[in-house]
């Protein structure tokens, strides 16, 4: 993740399976209440994501569980939740840097509501969860034919883990009047990030880039979907400078990390699907 916001291929995928169907969005919504693994769920699996460093189902499942959710397998091959917080052998979940929490719950959540707003349906209870977890829901807990298209970020770094969700309704009578936006704010997992948006003439991640995604200064969008980003053409990391003695009642919070200055002109760059863009065609679910 090279960048401060990325699409994620997962997510495009996930994207397009659940925004393709109701149904398929509404047994999505109730196996994240029921508590299904959410590595077992359909989009992990997809063919699309054949790409390294996680080129197969289970090396993909495997990433899920133990970098995103900091889970560890037992003696039987299941996987067990993260041992308690301990500041000296267990500082962190998963891959996420300086942070311990419970990333797998916060993204749990996030994105059943998220897909209740989507589906047009209040956040079903704990006492419907558990009368029909599992055994199909009656009329009453399906709505009716809302279906509202669903866009996920990835944003990082952030000091911990949280999901924000943004909702827009266009009014009308079309079921599909209106739009959620999930942006899901991290920590960051020890990747650096570029010092400039643009990439140098044959960087990798441009010419392996299996979508074209990749653009300097694009005037129109080059299909249906994208993420764009705007910024200073250079990010310079500038020398600290001990702060001096202030006079009585002018202490302000401390700056944390180094000082950046941003150089350059403003560019708009379109990421290549490697560094986090997105696929102007978008990435479908191919079972």
């Amino acid at each position: 993740m090279p960048y401060t916001t990325e699409k994620s291929m997962v997510f495009q995928v996930v994207e397009t399976w659940g925004n393709g169907s109701r149904d398929v969005a509404l047994q999505a919504m109730w196996d994240l209440l029921d508590g299904k693994a959410i590595s077992e769920l359909a989009p992990v699996a997809s063919t699309t994501l054949n790409y390294p460093p996680y080129d197969t189902p289970d090396l993909r499942r495997q990433h899920v569980e133990e970098h995103w959710w900091g889970r560890t397998k037992d003696a039987t091959g299941a996987w067990v939740d993260q041992p308690p917080y301990d500041p000296a052998n267990n500082p962190t979940t998963g891959f996420w840097k300086h942070w311990y929490g419970n990333a797998e719950g916060v993204f749990r959540e996030t994105m059943i509501r998220a897909l209740a707003i989507s589906l047009g349906l209040p956040r079903e209870d704990a006492q419907d969860t558990q009368k029909y977890g599992g055994k199909g829901r009656p009329l009453r807990l399906r709505g009716g034919s809302q279906h509202w298209p669903l866009s996920i970020l990835w944003k990082c770094p952030s000091p911990w883990y949280e999901g924000w969700i943004e909702f827009k309704d266009y009014g009308g009578r079309p079921a599909n009047n209106g739009h959620v936006t999930v942006v899901l704010s991290t920590p960051s997992h020890g990747v650096k990030l570029y010092d400039s948006p643009i990439r140098p003439p044959g960087s990798a991640t441009v010419t392996n880039d299996p979508y074209h995604a990749y653009a300097v200064n694009p005037t129109v969008p080059a299909g249906p979907e994208g993420l764009w980003v705007v910024s200073q053409a250079a990010h310079c990391l500038m020398p600290t400078v001990p702060p001096g003695p202030t006079p009585p009642g002018t202490w302000t919070p401390p700056t944390l990390g180094q000082p950046v200055m941003s150089a350059g002109s403003v560019v708009c760059i379109s990421p290549a699907v490697g560094d986090g863009g997105a696929s102007p065609t978008g990435i479908p679910y191919t079972p």
